[in-house]
């Protein structure tokens, strides 16, 4: 195991004046700074706050103000992470951790389970080490305010070296907690009060306003805006604790979406059914909790903004319903693009995603039935892969805002890298070295 080390150096985040003037007068007592592990003489990275904004789509940039935001980036870089082909919240937090795609982690959501013969949503398992257990492993600590992919992977409930809070409720409760860790007093850790001997060297906090927004009013919402402006309040809020209690010179943060999202007020399940139906097919789409009828041919599930489809019974296995399948897919209106399972491969996909993979077209969902409201938003496709990226601080180069496309696969290793500490085991990503000083 590594030896630790304490230093502090120069702040290299940056929030707007008025921000500055006010968190330079405050003065609060700062919990102890946890130690950094070694790495060379000129290492300045004691910590990194991993900020998880889940729906940040990319395409949300300059829609409303966002001086936090913006002053974030002006010392650091902006820009697009990659999502897993499969653009859902699960599978995408569990390669932002660890650095790999979903075929290595084992996390998939919205699928047909074979094995009993069932429907499965979003699960937290993980068939690799995350940035925590990492962290872990060369001797830091970690806090994780609702970063809910971490939990029992390098983070839990009661622990003060390696905390878990879920304090559910709006985005500015999760960020009370990370502070609380900031500032060294207790937070709510599954009903028993723990308080960090240190600020975390890993210190993870996770947001959902912008996806439960998106979800139900469609990203075009005006209601998208006010989410974007409390996101940012929410990163002043914290950049300004890192600030008051004299931590910003040896902080990075890390800030990613999940996914993008799509707008649709259509759905296409009913008319590919009766698709399948024409072509002598049986198809079912297979909620959560559904039996799978014993006639069935085809299992459908959707998973937002694309289905998958698995042949079952008699057919399973059969090239030419197969091609029957592909056929109904390509005759149904709202079909985009059809993946198969060479394509699943290119893509890094779980190979339980399905036979095939029916993607829609833009404002087209993937579920059978009418939307409730004129419009929703979904995500789930490649359409949706981009998400928001942004880094700045201690160890990170100053390149005033420019634009940046990384990978949801390197975080993990970039993380590792600015904490000097090997990436986690299954990492397929890289270290984003032209990002960092």
């Amino acid at each position: 195991m590594r030896a630790l080390l304490r230093s502090r150096r120069p702040l290299l985040l940056a929030v707007c004046p008025a921000l500055i003037a006010a968190t330079l007068a405050a003065t609060a007592q700062s919990a102890p700074a946890a130690p950094a592990p070694e790495r060379s003489s000129e290492h300045t990275v004691e910590h990194v706050v991993l900020i998880g904004f889940d729906g940040f789509d990319a395409d949300y940039f300059g829609r409303v103000p966002t001086p936090n935001l913006d002053a974030l980036a002006a010392r650091g870089s902006r820009g697009t992470t990659l999502a897993p082909a499969q653009s859902i919240t699960n599978p995408s937090f569990a390669t932002l951790a660890s650095g790999a795609w979903p075929r290595t982690t084992g996390n998939v959501a919205y699928i047909f389970d074979r094995e009993t013969q069932s429907y499965r949503g979003q699960s937290r398992d993980l068939a690799v080490p995350t940035i925590a257990e990492a962290v872990r492993d060369s001797g830091g600590t970690v806090g994780a305010a609702q970063y809910f992919i971490l939990q029992n992977h390098g983070a839990t409930y009661g622990d003060p070296e390696a905390v878990y809070t879920q304090p559910g409720g709006p985005c500015a409760r999760r960020f009370d907690d990370a502070i609380a860790m900031i500032e060294g007093r207790p937070v709510n850790s599954g009903g028993t009060q723990v308080t960090v001997p240190q600020t975390p060297n890993l210190l993870a906090v996770y947001c959902d306003t912008l996806d439960t927004t998106g979800h139900s009013e469609g990203p075009n919402s005006p209601q998208i805006d006010a989410g974007l402006a409390e996101v940012d309040a929410q990163v002043g809020r914290l950049v300004a604790a890192l600030e008051r209690n004299g931590l910003s010179d040896s902080t990075a943060i890390v800030l990613t979406g999940d996914h993008g999202m799509t707008a649709h007020s259509r759905t296409f399940g009913d008319e590919l059914l009766q698709e399948l139906a024409v072509r002598g097919l049986k198809g079912q789409y297979l909620p959560a909790g559904g039996p799978l009828a014993p006639d069935t041919d085809v299992v459908l599930t959707s998973a937002g903004g694309a289905a998958n489809a698995y042949l079952v019974g008699d057919v399973e296995g059969s090239k030419e319903a197969l091609a029957k399948v592909r056929e109904a897919a390509e005759a149904t209106e709202g079909t985009a693009e059809i993946l198969d399972r060479h394509d699943q491969r290119r893509l890094d996909m779980d190979p339980r995603v399905g036979d095939l993979v029916i993607q829609t077209a833009p404002g087209y969902a993937a579920s059978s039935g009418a939307i409730a409201t004129p419009e929703d938003g979904h995500h789930g496709s490649t359409h949706e892969r981009d998400a928001a990226f942004f880094i700045a601080g201690a160890g990170v180069r100053d390149r005033g805002g420019r634009w940046a496309s990384v990978g949801h696969i390197d975080v993990a290793p970039t993380i590792a890298h600015l904490l000097g500490i090997d990436a986690p085991s299954g990492s397929e990503g890289r270290v984003r070295r032209e990002l960092l000083d």
